[in-house]
């Protein structure tokens, strides 16, 4: 056996790429543990090379006779040894990950095109059917909008089977767009913004809570908020205050949308002027 520092490190081109496998394979992991740095890598390189060196390794030819002429020496074995030891720091790191803020933006977005037109329903429900019948003390007219109905479509297998949901149209056009909406607003998290929207439904649910107990004659003493009114000036009351809340919401969920996209108007204290949601054009923003 020959030293390899006496004597050149011969070996043919298959015989170069095995070794070069077989260290590689003997690297120790904590060459590549830190993403995006070499230096340990080329640190581990330079010292497991310094050490075989100073072994007696000899690689005979006997097993590749007709090769003789392909040959290489330790120089540039080693050279072929850095390009794979580069490739497997580098084949470490992965690519970069799109930044936060343009995923945040797009599931925004998104977020945006998909119940923002259910919670502007609801709002049209809010003011062209709701109130004018707290407004004229209808009350069988106004208990209509917690009558429970299938959310199904008409014909589908979740009627037919009597899995669909029951629900009321308060609850499934007001209050569960704008809960789901509010909880798309929470993607990193229960950050203030979700918070201020949940409060603000939850206030709007109370308000409703009151509302269809008022519609259906329950004596008005179950609420202090019912004290010295009548039942038509509750009915009211409980109206404007659920308007409040639902007017605190849009307004909080406007400073935080992106400037492409189109801003929820308030309900106004004028409802004349109030424009329905289904005569306004369908695109958004400028996305179309």
């Amino acid at each position: 056996m020959l030293n390899c520092e006496s004597e050149p490190l011969t070996m043919t081109k298959m015989e170069s790429l095995a070794f070069v496998g077989a260290l590689s394979v003997q690297l120790p992991r904590s060459a590549f543990n830190q993403r995006g740095k070499t230096q340990n890598a080329s640190r581990s390189i330079r010292d497991w090379t310094s050490s075989s060196s100073s072994s007696s390794v000899r690689l005979h030819m006997s097993s590749h006779p007709e090769a003789n002429d392909d040959l290489v020496n330790r120089r540039e074995l080693l050279q072929s040894f850095g390009v794979v030891a580069s490739t497997l720091v580098l084949g470490s790191v992965s690519l970069p990950e799109p930044a936060s803020a343009e995923r945040d933006l797009m599931g925004a977005k998104r977020s945006y095109f998909r119940y923002v037109p259910r919670v502007e329903q609801g709002l049209d429900m809010y003011v062209q059917t709701i109130y004018p019948a707290v407004e004229a003390a209808d009350w069988s007219s106004l208990l209509k909008s917690w009558e429970i109905k299938s959310d199904a479509r008409v014909g589908s297998k979740k009627a037919e089977y009597g899995i669909d949901r029951k629900v009321d149209d308060v609850q499934r056009f007001l209050l569960d767009p704008l809960n789901i909406w509010a909880q798309s607003f929470a993607e990193k998290g229960a950050g203030p913004v979700y918070k201020y929207l949940e409060t603000c439904v939850r206030k709007l649910e109370v308000q409703m809570d009151r509302l269809e107990k008022i519609a259906n004659g329950k004596d008005l003493k179950f609420s202090k908020e019912n004290e010295g009114l009548s039942r038509a000036e509750a009915a009211k009351d409980a109206w404007v205050k659920g308007k409040v809340a639902i007017n605190d919401f849009i307004a909080k969920a406007d400073t935080v949308l992106s400037r492409e996209l189109r801003k929820l108007d308030l309900i106004p204290d004028d409802l004349s002027t109030y424009e329905s949601h289904s005569k306004r054009p369908t695109p958004y923003g400028t996305f179309q």
